[in-house]
């Protein structure tokens, strides 16, 4: 994901979760090269859980997803970017920025 895509991004989510239509939306800087995309639910108990949350690092002037979590599937999807996954991983990220793209325009 090229670095204008998380800026234009950044214009309408913040590190704290924000409600919009249909869940919590969350993009958060970790340190300079590590950025981490979230779409949260609410739980029964009051609390939120990922589904999904999308760790990118920073290589040359793209972001590349490197980790994946999700906690609403079933069985609990807990990867780390290799050769066998890596492109589940950058469909599920570009799924998830084209529903934080579609929430930033509502």
């Amino acid at each position: 994901m090229k670095q204008e895509v998380i800026q234009n991004l950044e214009q309408c989510f913040h590190a704290e979760k924000q409600w919009y239509q249909d869940g919590y939306y969350r993009l958060r800087t970790l340190d300079e090269h590590t950025k981490e995309l979230a779409y949260l639910l609410s739980d029964p108990c009051g609390g939120s859980i990922v589904h999904p949350q999308i760790t990118l690092e920073k290589q040359g002037d793209e972001f590349i997803p490197t980790k994946l979590i999700d906690l609403q599937t079933t069985p609990v999807q807990n990867m780390i970017r290799d050769l066998e996954n890596a492109a589940y991983l950058d469909q599920a990220l570009q799924t998830l920025v084209a529903k934080f793209e579609e929430a930033c325009q509502q």
